[in-house]
C-alpha cells in the first residue's frame, strides 16, 4: 500500500473536487468517489492508508464496516455546508481575509489526514515488532525444547510429552509403545561428533511421523516414542530405523564416517506410566546388545 493513498467518497462533486486538489497539492494520490458502493468496491481492489467520507454519503458504521485497515474521517454536516458556501468565493476575487474560515477548514482537514497516516505508520511498526517478539518466542522455546546438535527433543521434555500420551493411551486404550536407539560411530572425534549427532538427527526427523516424538535420550542413545502403535509395529520401525543408521556414511577429514547402532522396543502395560516404559525399552535394547556380543 502506498503511504499517500487517499480515498474520498463524497456525494458533492464540488467539495470532492475541491479537497482532491487541496490534497493532491499537499501530496497524496487521491481517488475520488461519489457512492459508498463505489467506495466499498475500490476498497475491495485496492488498500488505502486513510478514507474520507461524508456523512451524505455514507453513515459511519457502513464506512467503517467497508474501510478495512483504513482509518477513517469523516465529515459533518457543518463541514460541507461550510465548504459548500466557500466554494462560491474561490470563483470570484474575495479579500485574503474573507478566505480564512476555508484555509482554517482545509488545514483542520489536512491535519486529520495526516494524524491518519501516522497512525497507519504506527500500527504497522507495533504489528512489525509483535511479530518479531513472536518469532523470538519461538526461538527461545525452540532452544529450551530441542538439542542443538541433533534439533531433537532433549530428555525433560520428551519425558514430559511422553507422560501426556502414556495418560491419553489409558484413557481411550490405545496402543503406546517406545524404543531406544543406541549409536556409535568411527572415527570418533571433535569433529566427527559433531557431524554424527547431526547425521542421527536427520534420520530420526526424516524418517518418523509427525506425530512420533524423538530426543536425545543420552550422548550415544536416542529415544523415540511411536503413538497408536503396538510393539510389534514399534520393533518393526526401531529395526528400519536401526538399518538406515547402519548403512550410513558420512564424509569426514579422516575419509569416512561409519555408524553402527542397536534398537530396543518395549509397549506400554495396563497401569504403567512413562517411567516404566523407558525402563522396559532400555532392558531390551541391553539384551539385544549382549546378543550381538
Amino acid at each position: 500500500m502506498d503511504s499517500k493513498e487517499v480515498l474520498l467518497i463524497s456525494e458533492d462533486p464540488l467539495v470532492s473536487s475541491l479537497l482532491r486538489k487541496s490534497l493532491e497539492r499537499a501530496g497524496y494520490h487521491v481517488e475520488a468517489c461519489s457512492s459508498l458502493a463505489e467506495g466499498e468496491k475500490r476498497l475491495r481492489q485496492k488498500r488505502f492508508g486513510v478514507v474520507i467520507a461524508d456523512e451524505a454519503a455514507a453513515s459511519a458504521g457502513d464506512v467503517r464496516k467497508a474501510e478495512g485497515d483504513a482509518e477513517v474521517i469523516l465529515l459533518g454536516a457543518e463541514a460541507l455546508q461550510a465548504m459548500q458556501s466557500l466554494i462560491p468565493m474561490l470563483r470570484v476575487a474575495v479579500p485574503g481575509a474573507a478566505m480564512g474560515p476555508y484555509r482554517a477548514l482545509l488545514s483542520e482537514v489536512l491535519g486529520r489526514v495526516a494524524a491518519g497516516f501516522e497512525k497507519q505508520a504506527l500500527l504497522a511498526e507495533n504489528g512489525q515488532l509483535r511479530e518479531s517478539l513472536r518469532k523470538a518466542e519461538r526461538e527461545i522455546e525452540r532452544l529450551t525444547l530441542t538439542d542443538g546438535a541433533t534439533s531433537l527433543y532433549l530428555k525433560p521434555y520428551f519425558v514430559e510429552r511422553l507422560a501426556d500420551e502414556c495418560i491419553r493411551a489409558h484413557r481411550y486404550h490405545r496402543p503406546l509403545s517406545a524404543f531406544l536407539l543406541e549409536v556409535h560411530w568411527d572415527p570418533s572425534t571433535a569433529e566427527t561428533n559433531s557431524l554424527a549427532l547431526a547425521e542421527v538427527g536427520t534420520v530420526l526427523l526424516r524418517h518418523l511421523r509427525k506425530t512420533d516424538l524423538r530426543a536425545r535420550w543420552s550422548y550415544h542413545e536416542f529415544a523415540v516414542a511411536v503413538v497408536e502403535t503396538d510393539l510389534d509395529g514399534a520393533s518393526v520401525t526401531a529395526e528400519k530405523l536401526r538399518k538406515v543408521i547402519s548403512a550410513r556414511g558420512v564424509s569426514c577429514a579422516q575419509g569416512t564416517l561409519t555408524f553402527s547402532a542397536a534398537a530396543g522396543a518395549a509397549t506400554l502395560e495396563e497401569g504403567s506410566d512413562e517411567n516404566a516404559l523407558m525402563a522396559a525399552a532400555e532392558s531390551v535394547l541391553r539384551r539385544a546388545q549382549r546378543g550381538a556380543g
